[in-house]
């Protein structure tokens, strides 16, 4: 009886043991190891688009500037005021004493006028005298000589008087054209010159307000996507949550171009200009504000795309991780993946990796468009496929693989 009740005990504490073995195993299973991870190409909307700063001008915009040192002395306009051609905007003050220089050169000129008067009268009498036999030839080459002298001299008189005039005419700044004054970079009493290091801007005029013209800014990285006629969005801070101002790129510069901000020059990047002209109808956008561009070089709708990542994988990692797994390992040949790359067709080669049952495949794909992010798939691997997608030493075990690979 006592064996019994013993064998009863000793099955009782083996069931016992294996209800908790059991229920430890159900509540705390095993932690599989993830070595790789994988993903399938998946439908979506792609857009490669390259984005530029810049800023904004009236279409047709002339800047006045001085053509001489001289000091600001009275300006008769204000910024939005409109201005017909000929109208005086400013008066500046020369160094010169005013019309000085000019006066002194019209006595110059009235002198040599008067002095060619007498010695024409003196030529053409000597003249008839040489004729008729009554004067020498030398005497009559000297007369001759005197009157072109003379001529000459009123010549340069006069050249001088026109250039003085001139000058001082200008001293009256005068409107070139029908416009808007939309900038007066200066004030009354400061000193102006065309020589200095940034040349001095008296007036910006614009010819018409109802059309801005965006300069944008593009990296020499992006410059070469840009083509003309290509749709641009625009966008400014003032007005954040209006919808982007819409228009197409209309002229490309061919030379490097100046950035405005003396910070961004400092960085050494090389930029090329291009333009956009946008409709101001609506007088929201004005002189000088900053713009945000967004043009749109390829869009593909709803294509098969895998992201950037299945591009990195380390394959060296990767064949350890095979390895691990017992999983076959099958790359391209290397001749073959180096005239893959290398090849400048319309579209370009990237390689990736797909699981084909227990195999790691390497493989060629032929891409379309890309935001450097997402990239359209046009061949190589279908929807279906599963591609390896993640860090190949996301995993512990691959860390370990990718460190002996780096230390052997």
């Amino acid at each position: 009886m006592r064996i019994k009740s013993l064998v009863v005990l000793i099955i009782g504490f083996l069931g016992l043991g294996w209800v908790v073995w059991f229920g430890y195993k159900t509540l705390f299973p095993k932690q599989v190891q993830i070595l790789f991870k994988t993903q399938k190409p998946e439908k979506r909307d792609i857009q490669n688009i390259v984005r530029a700063e810049g800023s904004l001008e009236a279409q047709g915009t002339s800047k006045i500037g001085p053509l001489f040192t001289a000091t600001v002395k009275k300006i008769h306009v204000k910024e939005g005021q409109k201005v017909t051609k000929g109208m005086l905007l400013a008066e500046l003050e020369n160094q010169n004493g005013g019309d000085a220089e000019m006066r002194r050169a019209k006595g110059a000129l009235d002198t040599t006028k008067a002095d060619l008067t007498f010695i024409k009268a003196v030529h053409k009498r000597n003249k008839v005298l040489y004729k008729a036999g009554q004067l020498s030839q030398e005497s009559f080459e000297q007369s001759t000589q005197t009157y072109e002298k003379a001529v000459a001299t009123v010549a340069t008189n006069q050249a001088t008087y026109d250039k003085e005039k001139f000058l001082y005419e200008q001293t009256f700044v005068r409107a070139p054209e029908d416009g808007v004054v939309v900038s007066i970079p200066v004030e009354q009493g400061q000193t102006v010159s065309p020589s200095a290091a940034t040349p001095s801007v008296l007036f910006e005029i614009a010819k018409n307000l109802g059309v801005m013209k965006a300069t944008l800014y593009i990296d020499e990285s992006k410059i070469g996507e840009v083509k003309r006629g290509m749709a641009t969005e625009i966008t400014v801070d003032t007005y954040p949550y209006r919808p982007p101002w819409e228009g197409t790129i209309d002229f490309i510069g061919q030379s490097k171009a100046e950035l405005p901000s003396a910070a961004e020059k400092q960085t050494n990047q090389v930029t090329y200009k291009a333009e956009i002209l946008l409709n101001n109808d609506e007088g929201l956008l004005r002189q000088g504000m900053s713009v945000h561009a967004k043009t749109i070089i390829a869009e593909a709708k709803q294509v098969l795309a895998v992201p950037g990542l299945v591009f990195q994988l380390n394959s060296k990692v990767l064949e350890g991780a095979a390895k691990v797994l017992h999983y076959d390992f099958k790359p391209l040949d290397p001749e073959k993946k180096k005239a893959l790359l290398r090849q400048t067709g319309k579209h370009p080669v990237k390689i990736l990796w797909v699981v084909d049952g227990k195999s790691f495949v390497e493989k060629s794909v032929e891409i379309g468009v890309t935001d450097n992010a997402w990239f359209e798939i046009l061949s190589g691997v279908s929807a279906t496929d599963d591609i390896i997608a993640d860090d190949m030493t996301a995993s512990e075990e691959m860390k370990k693989i990718a460190k002996q690979i780096a230390g052997s």
